[in-house]
């Protein structure tokens, strides 16, 4: 369990749908909300007070039931505000819609912008269904158990392993690493497909080794090739391994193969219907270590 997980609120029903996750991944959260400059302008000190107030009340259900929690209330522009309120957090928990909407500063372009400038792993989940608070605390928690790992064979990608390990604390867990092409795929008629096919080799023992170094996690381990482009072969898998949540880095190759740039992480973050962690393999941070311990 990690120490501190960071929760983005902005005062909406549905983004209070982070906390679901959040509540079950760390002993305190750090409950933020951002008052964008704007609003500051055009409501002056009304608009910090009620954020304050809302703080306060999710801080107050949250304690009732026993979940150590602090408030961070920030201002300013709201991508560079809620970054500076990340210090000593090792997972920021936001929802993908809220208040603003996609059309706001949680669509998937800038989550992704987000999460490749985060000191730590950023786990962007769907909103939920407008509620009160407390009918979405009384639900269970969230316990993954399955995880579905993007790898591109550089050391950047590898980021999201132990950050995906911190996210599975239930036994038995298991760990699907998948690599892909980053490509259309090719016909075996094509003058392509002989280097195509070594590419696919290469990845595969590149994923091999991979796996028996992730088994010190303590948590099973397979792999999967797949001679696509990145996001159909994230999201085609993750549905067929049921997966529970999709990690990858924010940025990876640079080459003709740079399939986990932040072009991959926003189509991915469009349209999975799962939870998607993304980590930014230059952060300072590190996840807390091996699943299920201190």
């Amino acid at each position: 369990m990690m120490k501190r997980v960071a929760v983005a609120l902005d005062g909406s029903p549905q983004a209070e749908q982070a906390l679901t996750y959040a509540r079950s991944l760390a002993f305190e959260l750090i409950l933020i909300r951002v008052v964008r400059e704007r609003m500051v302008e055009e409501l002056e000190a009304g608009s910090a007070q009620e954020a304050a107030h809302y703080l306060g009340q999710v801080a107050t259900t949250l304690r009732e039931r026993g979940q150590p929690c602090t408030v961070r209330l920030a201002s300013g522009q709201t991508a560079s505000a809620l970054l500076e309120s990340l210090q000593d957090c090792e997972l920021l928990v936001i929802c993908s819609q809220g208040r603003t909407g996609l059309a706001g500063w949680l669509k998937p372009s800038v989550a992704a912008r987000v999460a490749s400038r985060a000191s730590c792993p950023v786990l962007v989940v769907r909103s939920g269904e407008p509620g009160s608070l407390e009918s979405k605390l009384a639900g269970p928690q969230w316990a993954p158990r399955r995880a579905l790992v993007a790898l591109d064979t550089t050391s950047f990608s590898e980021g999201a392993l132990p950050a995906a390990c911190s996210l599975l604390t239930q036994r038995p867990a298991q760990l699907v690493l998948l690599g892909a092409s980053g490509l259309p795929p090719v016909d075996s008629d094509s003058p392509d497909f002989s280097a195509r096919q070594m590419q696919l080799a290469r990845l595969s023992q590149y994923l091999q080794r991979a796996g028996e170094e992730a088994r010190a996690y303590d948590m099973q381990v397979s792999w999967r090739v797949e001679d696509a482009t990145a996001s159909e072969a994230i999201l085609d898998w993750a549905d067929r391994e049921r997966a529970e949540v999709v990690c990858l880095a924010t940025h990876g190759r640079t080459g003709p193969a740079r399939w986990l740039l932040g072009s991959v992480s926003e189509k991915v973050l469009q349209r999975s219907r799962r939870p998607v962690l993304l980590v930014n393999p230059r952060s300072s941070s590190r996840p807390a270590g091996r699943a299920g311990h201190e």
